[in-house]
């Protein structure tokens, strides 16, 4: 899943309701993980439990290559429903999944880990810009997560031509350049 937090958010029923309330930077930034297609486009393309008919949205974020696709339920591009103020409908998708990647524009730039209530996410990645053109990215486990990887509970900063570019992992900090997002 993927949630966004705006500048003094701190409750899930704030983030999870965002959706016109997104910066273009937070737009960028989606259209850097996939593209944004409408649901009815095709009927044979994977929605990840997404409404074909639009009852969570007319749009979703997919990711293809030649190999995979990968559906990210995007809160932000989710539509609130009116007599639902705690947006159970968005959580039935993002509650359940393992990874969430928060972009947060707050002012502290983090994210509690148990701000969306909820059984799973158990990793979350959090992107905060740092300035104009770079983003700084912490990884947060829940505590039954065995260790993996590089990335577990560190903060990077991500720098260069590329999003994937890591600058160094001993001092836990690696930088983004999203200015080509």
């Amino acid at each position: 899943g993927v949630l966004y937090v705006a500048r003094g958010q701190t409750t899930e029923e704030e983030i999870l309701g965002n959706t016109d309330l997104v910066s273009l930077r937070y737009m960028k930034f989606l259209q850097g993980l996939g593209e944004i297609v409408r649901v009815n486009e095709d009927p044979d393309m994977y929605l990840g439990g997404l409404d074909r008919f639009g009852s969570d949205g007319p749009t979703a974020l997919i990711h293809r290559d030649g190999v995979s696709e990968t559906v990210f339920h995007v809160a932000s591009l989710m539509e609130n429903v009116e007599d639902d103020p705690q947006h159970t409908h968005k959580k039935r998708h993002i509650g359940n999944d393992l990874v969430h990647i928060v972009y947060t524009e707050h002012e502290s730039g983090l994210y509690a880990r148990n701000t969306l209530s909820g059984d799973f996410g158990l990793v979350q990645i959090v992107v905060r810009p740092v300035d104009e053109h770079c983003c700084g990215v912490r990884v947060q486990c829940d505590p039954r997560v065995p260790d993996f990887g590089p990335l577990r509970a560190v903060d990077l900063d991500l720098h260069g031509g590329s999003a994937l570019s890591v600058a160094t992992f001993d001092t836990q900090t690696v930088i983004v350049n999203d200015a080509h997002l």
